[in-house]
């Protein structure tokens, strides 16, 4: 029995619900190999993944090209053709997850998955791997709505269910979702069946890390305390310079100056982001 005040859980896709990264690797490797780039082993793809079809192009083509090149659009759109055929044929829900989602349901919780793949490939992914799951909400990445960690997709979610952050628990595996959760307010859950491991979604301010699913059902059970926001102290932004050979999430300072706000990353080798953005 759920003993908080949570009212809906959202989830991450990749790496959270569906071991999808085998696919995702296949793909890409088959673009970069007919392109005449390096390919990368698949272990590798567990951190060029989280933020995006294009920043997963880009991160693999880092040291090959001039990432800001025309190309990297071109092979986009190829990505999404290898992937259109490949998806299917390894993905699978990670242990324990059907049942999860089976005992979250029975407790009249309203479910929904949120992520950066896009949205075409996430609807169809959620249909093909979990059909017979309620999900009030299914979303992916779209045009015009920045991806996380911004908080703007999971607040439209929030806003549509009527809920408050403090209803809704987030539940992802990498550092990107910790930092989407954490600025939209909900209590974050990190996971370490995905693609990232225990020290990346800590340092990252989970609020709670858990080694199997049947621990965010106890959670909610016991009524886990109140989310840490970082929404007053600073933003998170999600660093993404493939020359620093760092990949991930970092804070950054809150800057109040005579030109407005802009935000400074506390890694030195990133520079700053003005605004909010990168």
């Amino acid at each position: 029995m759920n003993k908080g005040k949570t009212k809906a859980v959202l989830f991450d896709l990749d790496g959270t619900l569906v071991d999808s990264l085998t696919d995702i690797a296949v793909s890409m490797n088959e673009v970069l190999r007919l392109r005449g780039f390096p390919v990368h082993p698949v272990e590798a793809y567990r951190y060029f993944v989280g933020d995006g079809m294009e920043n997963l192009v880009r991160r693999c083509l880092a040291a090959e090209v001039d990432v800001s090149s025309s190309l990297v659009y071109d092979m986009l759109g190829e990505m999404k053709m290898a992937y259109a055929d490949h998806w299917r044929d390894h993905a699978v829900p990670y242990a324990g997850i059907p049942e999860l989602l089976k005992k979250l349901a029975a407790q009249d919780l309203r479910l929904g998955v949120f992520s950066n793949k896009p949205e075409d490939f996430t609807k169809e992914m959620v249909a093909f791997v979990f059909p017979e799951v309620p999900f009030d909400v299914v979303r992916g990445a779209r045009n015009g709505v920045p991806i996380k960690p911004s908080p703007e997709g999971a607040q439209a979610i929030l806003a549509d269910w009527q809920l408050a952050p403090a209803e809704v628990m987030y539940v992802g595996d990498t550092n990107t979702d910790m930092a989407t959760g954490k600025n939209t307010g909900m209590f974050t859950v990190g996971v370490t069946w995905g693609f990232r491991d225990r020290e990346e979604l800590e340092r990252c301010g989970a609020d709670a890390v858990v080694d199997s699913p049947e621990q965010i059902l106890e959670l909610l059970n016991s009524g886990y305390p109140k989310a840490t926001s970082h929404l007053e102290e600073s933003l998170i932004c999600t660093c993404d310079f493939p020359a620093s050979g760092f990949y991930g999430t970092c804070q950054v300072k809150t800057i109040q100056g005579t030109k407005g706000v802009s935000h400074r990353c506390l890694r030195d080798v990133h520079r700053t982001i003005e605004d909010g953005s990168r």
